[in-house]
């Protein structure tokens, strides 16, 4: 598991952790979301679910548009959950060393907001370098 470069998050006691390897197309983000919606139900952590299922959408979706422009691959994808009755972190790995950048699209374009989605439902994000990729995360209350 990665580690992510925050004391709090790194030493925090996470009871709950799951993760799933996906390949890098656009197809891997339903699976992804499905798979975190089965896990906060299974955790019994389902007033979490939109949050969730918007975060782990856009963060999937950013690394595999990231993966898909690097040569060599396909590279996976890593996601990983970690929960306690009060917290989801959500973390999304890829091959590309590329830092996540906030845009700020058109009005009429469809793309681009993925980060402001992440930034409306998590009470923080950021990412870390990992291997020669990264990791982004999302940490969510669980209402």
């Amino acid at each position: 598991m990665p580690c992510v470069q925050s004391d709090t998050l790194t030493t925090h006691d996470w009871p709950f952790c799951a993760s799933l390897m996906l390949g890098p197309w656009r197809s891997a983000v339903p699976w992804a979301r499905n798979y975190a919606l089965a896990c906060l139900a299974q955790w019994e952590l389902s007033s979490a679910r939109d949050g969730v299922a918007i975060c782990t959408s856009e963060l999937v979706t950013n690394a595999v548009t990231a993966s898909g422009t690097l040569t060599g691959g396909p590279f996976p994808v890593n996601l990983w959950l970690l929960a306690d009755s009060t917290q989801v972190l959500i973390m999304v790995g890829d091959a590309s060393a590329m830092p996540p950048g906030r845009r700020s699209p058109a009005e009429d374009e469809e793309g681009g907001r993925g980060l402001m989605l992440v930034e409306a439902f998590a009470a923080r994000w950021s990412w870390s370098r990992y291997g020669r990729g990264k990791v982004v995360w999302a940490l969510l209350d669980v209402p």
